[in-house]
């Protein structure tokens, strides 16, 4: 039993022990000495108080029962369910955009059923939570037709581990990590439902069936410090670490990472050995000056709207500029003369320019790159990749360019970022009955029936003290 008010114990204590001192407390009257005289004397109401045994133990009972109630209630205990034991959870993608692999998923699914106890969680706009067997009539089925989502996935698995009873949770997603998946408010959702650590399996890798490709485990880059608010931002070092990196907080050290300057905070005046120093935000200072370029007066920005992330072939040859859709609290001005793109809006007007400087490079991202919009889309690590290597020789990146997610987005999906091992507790898996409500319908009971017994208690002592005093004036 859990009580989420001890203290109320306590207090309920205190009130019953009061109450059994009142009870012991009874008035005794004097000793009566009959004289001739005392008709002559008025009566004397007075009494003395001695400790005794309790008096009225079935009222005292049910006082007691009032006030043990009421304090149990007070304290809102609960009963929590025993979990013991781990589960493995598979979630299926059954959208249409596993049919090339739907044969290679389904030997994945077997393979990874095959440890007991498991559960199969079969997703594609919605999930449900299968068995075993029913992989057979999923392969005469086929995939679905329509497109799947991905926080239908981390809903099924919450749903699945809350109606088990293990303590400890293996999940695994079969997916073709795609963008259509990825649908809008993801992040948050992912956070909500699923705030632990699932492996994302591509069957359509060339890892055996049930074995995790290496996909969204990018190898160790070293730290990267952030100056500013944005050190916190949970999507900002979570995309970082997807990357590779380690985020770190202010600008201590001197080790060769790159340097991420948020628009709250200045450029320190020296950035050492940081190989790429990363602007963002509608700020001005000396050290934009062979950045961006900025028109006087600068107008205001305008507000800042939905943003889509998409990757695709810039004007300029050989580049690759990440493409942003919306207005996401854009700067005023353009490009310094000499300055490199590698961001554009939808339009084609610059969004990020990066300039080489002597022992390293400095990029500027001319709007918010925390805006919600921004950092929910599958594309964000993307972004923030091309950014840190802003200055890099071009190469073609097969997967900015298709419908298949970046390392960096399968290790947000995978939460290979540093998210807990699943379990009931990390997931508030902590399934409790309350027993307030019972409790206090039985105070208010006992609370009744204490009422009617001290009343017939009262009416009983006041007829035995009338029937007293007519007797003694009867024999007066």
């Amino acid at each position: 039993m859990v009580f989420a008010r001890p203290w109320a114990l306590a207090l309920g204590a205190a009130f019953a022990a009061g109450v059994v001192l009142l009870h012991m407390l009874r008035p005794h009257p004097g000793p009566r000495t009959p004289l001739p005289t005392a008709r002559f004397l008025a009566p004397d109401r007075r009494t003395r108080l001695r400790v005794s045994r309790p008096a009225d133990a079935l009222l005292l009972a049910t006082r007691l029962a009032v006030v043990g109630a009421l304090s149990l209630a007070a304290a809102a205990p609960s009963l929590e369910a025993r979990r013991e034991g781990g589960l493995r959870l598979v979630a299926l993608d059954a959208g249409r955009g596993m049919g090339g692999a739907w044969d290679a998923a389904l030997d994945s699914a077997r393979a990874l059923l095959a440890a007991a106890p498991a559960l199969l969680v079969v997703f594609d706009t919605a999930a449900m939570v299968a068995g075993p067997d029913a992989l057979d009539s999923l392969a005469a089925a086929g995939p679905s037709r329509v497109d799947s989502d991905y926080a239908a996935a981390f809903r099924g698995l919450r749903g699945a581990a809350r109606g088990s009873r293990a303590s400890t949770f293996e999940a695994s997603i079969l997916t073709m990590p795609r963008g259509s998946a990825w649908g809008p408010g993801l992040t948050s959702t992912r956070a909500a439902a699923w705030p632990a650590e699932a492996r994302v399996i591509d069957p359509s890798g060339d890892a055996a069936p049930g074995r995790e490709p290496e996909r969204g485990r990018a190898p160790p880059l070293g730290p990267a410090r952030v100056l500013g608010a944005a050190a916190a931002d949970p999507y900002l070092r979570s995309a970082l670490t997807a990357l590779g990196y380690t985020p770190e907080a202010g600008e201590a050290g001197r080790d060769a990472g790159p340097l991420l300057v948020g628009p709250d905070a200045a450029l320190p005046t020296e950035t050492g050995e940081a190989p790429v120093t990363v602007l963002w935000g509608d700020r001005v200072g000396p050290e934009l000056d062979l950045l961006w370029t900025r028109p006087s007066p600068a107008p205001s920005p305008p507000a800042a709207a939905s943003a889509t992330l998409f990757a695709t072939a810039g004007a300029r040859p050989g580049e690759y500029p990440a493409t942003i859709q919306g207005a996401v609290g854009r700067a005023a001005g353009g490009p310094a003369q000499g300055a490199e793109v590698w961001a554009v809006d939808a339009d084609g007007r610059p969004l990020g320019v990066a300039r080489r400087r002597e022992g390293g490079c400095a990029a500027y991202f001319a709007g918010d790159l925390l805006a919600p919009a921004l950092v929910g889309s599958e594309r964000y690590p993307l972004l923030l990749e091309r950014a840190l290597g802003a200055c890099a020789p071009p190469t073609a990146r097969p997967d900015a360019l298709d419908e298949r997610l970046g390392a960096g987005a399968v290790g947000v999906l995978s939460g290979a970022t540093g998210s807990p091992p699943a379990t009931a507790a990390s997931l508030g898996l902590g399934d409790r009955r309350s027993l307030q409500r019972p409790l206090l319908a039985a105070g208010l009971v006992l609370g009744l029936l204490e009422t009617l017994l001290a009343t017939a208690l009262g009416r009983a002592r006041s007829s035995a003290l009338s029937a007293t005093s007519l007797g003694r004036e009867r024999a007066a």
